[in-house]
């Protein structure tokens, strides 16, 4: 009884994707308010489009009436109610253009809500990978999460997502995302002190647009988060690795690599680029039967019907990443019709067409190994070469760690664990897994103080919070242990270990 001392498994993509969109924070308060000042017009039709609406302080598409989805209410207030409790949203995260995912706080500590809402069916349901199956109330928003929806977060160093109040600064895409610091323009302003995308080299120019909208199979930072600024090469900061072979599949971020695989961009090179059709401030509404018939004006359509090029040859497919979303195919099919294939899933390559460092091959193949089984046996070598040729190499050791745990090389792994604890005592996966050895040993109090400074970083960490209930109970500390699964089930209340626990204890 009360003898299990779990583990945090050291892989995923929220250790490895890191997306390098703007960690820098914000010099003011609102830097597009300032901006606006002197680009009034510019500012006004910003404003209307999806990327300045990316995020937003409170709640938008409220249901007109309460709205049930599996155990969560959604109620017209805003308010989201599940057994046992509640909890006030208080931020919105996406243009509406597919729908709204919705965050609330807790001490300062920011999560996402297991509802969100779909424009493609006009209704609310589970958020992206929340199963209907279970109560799901803990799953932390990092700043991973937020880079792509908001301008100058405000993170609270050595936690894994508590932040500031506000979180972020600026609701959106503000203008420094793609225009660089304004701040010397500001002061002088004249067109070279100031980044304008168009004007840049072909691979400057779409490393803008990239931040956002390049996915690939797995992405790797290079570099301190926060480091690249438009005007760099995001080549130097980012490791991006796809498929040998296209898999047809979309997600909510493909456009980039799409638009690399198309017939358009392989004829036309450098000129066809994602401005050749979208305008970020746009003075009217885009017209992109015009963006195609600046090359194909000859060619009159075949289809028998009114010029529609974007509706045959952009079709929306479904994402491999959220339900009931449809994307865009920036991949421009040259037959409208043909289903999308799932292609091959053996070989990842660099979508920089270089020849990758052996450790940011690997991390990218520690990406896609989870669900990829084919892969697996060359992650495994390559994680060893990269350990071999680093072995201080933190996320490196942390994923081969995960990958000696799942094949039951104990030693192995705690042996990795001490090592990256010795590396970055606040790494919190390894807190969590040290501690467990720590207990297996018979080390109780030092168990105990790990699991506690992980708890630091995330109150809802149910791994640490459940060990460290299963520690004290066997110290003799039996009503503390109760308070821990207590408090548990206020952060996690789906967590079945710790109910059960908690039933035990009683």
């Amino acid at each position: 009884m009360l003898r299990l001392y779990t583990r945090q498994m050291n892989g995923g993509k929220g250790v490895l994707m890191m997306l390098l969109c703007g960690w820098a924070r914000a010099t003011a308060q609102d830097a597009s308010a300032a901006c606006a000042t002197c680009h009034r017009e510019i500012a006004a039709v910003y404003r209307t489009t999806p990327m300045a609406r990316t995020s937003s302080r409170g709640v938008v598409a409220l249901p007109k009436q309460d709205a049930t989805v599996g155990p969560y209410r959604l109620l017209t207030a805003g308010i989201l109610q599940y057994p046992g409790g509640e909890r006030k949203l208080e931020f919105t995260l996406g243009s509406g253009s597919s729908g709204h995912s919705y965050l609330f706080r807790r001490d300062g500590y920011l999560y996402q809500a297991p509802v969100s809402y779909y424009r493609s069916m006009l209704t609310f349901d589970h958020s992206p990978g929340y199963s209907p199956e279970r109560l799901e109330m803990a799953r932390a928003v990092e700043p991973a999460c937020l880079q792509c929806h908001t301008t100058g977060m405000q993170p609270v160093a050595g936690t894994q997502n508590r932040f500031a109040d506000p979180p972020y600064r600026e609701d959106g895409i503000g203008c420094e995302r793609c225009h660089g610091s304004g701040a010397a323009h500001r002061k002088a302003p004249r067109r070279g002190n100031i980044v304008n995308p168009a004007k840049l080299d072909p691979e400057r120019r779409d490393s803008v647009c990239a931040q956002c909208h390049l996915t690939g199979a797995a992405r790797i930072a290079r570099t301190t988060p926060g480091t690249y600024q438009p005007g760099g090469r995001l080549s130097e900061h980012l490791a991006v690795f796809v498929w040998t072979a296209s898999t047809g599949e979309l997600s909510a971020t493909s456009h980039y690599d799409r638009l690399e695989q198309s017939g358009c961009k392989k004829a036309s090179g450098a000129k066809l680029w994602c401005g050749s059709c979208h305008s970020p401030h746009p003075v009217k509404a885009a017209s992109y039967d015009a963006a195609c018939q600046n090359c194909h004006a000859t060619k009159p359509c075949t289809a028998g019907k009114k010029a529609d090029c974007a509706g045959c040859h952009m079709p929306k497919g479904p994402s491999r990443t959220v339900d009931h979303l449809a994307f865009t195919d920036h991949a421009i099919p040259r037959k409208p019709g043909v289903p999308l294939t799932e292609g091959d899933k053996s070989e990842l390559v660099s979508f920089w067409r270089n020849t990758p460092e052996v450790r940011d091959l690997a991390l990218g193949y520690s990406v896609v190994a989870p669900t990829v089984a084919a892969v697996r046996p060359r992650t495994l070598q390559l994680l060893q070469k990269a350990e071999a040729e680093n072995p201080k190499d933190v996320p490196v050791l942390a994923q081969l760690a995960t990958f000696y745990e799942r094949m039951r090389r104990g030693a192995q792994a705690a042996e990795l664990t001490e090592r990256i604890y010795t590396l970055d005592p606040n790494h919190q996966a390894t807190l969590v897994n040290l501690g467990s050895e720590r207990a297996k040993q018979g080390r109780l109090p030092e168990a105990i103080a790990l699991w506690k400074k992980a708890l630091l970083r995330n109150p809802a960490l149910t791994p640490a919070r459940v060990n460290l209930a299963v520690a004290l109970y066997q110290s003799g500390e039996k009503e503390q242990a109760r308070r821990e699964l207590e408090t548990a089930l206020v952060w996690d209340p789906g967590s079945e270990q710790a109910q059960r626990l908690l039933d035990e204890m009683r």
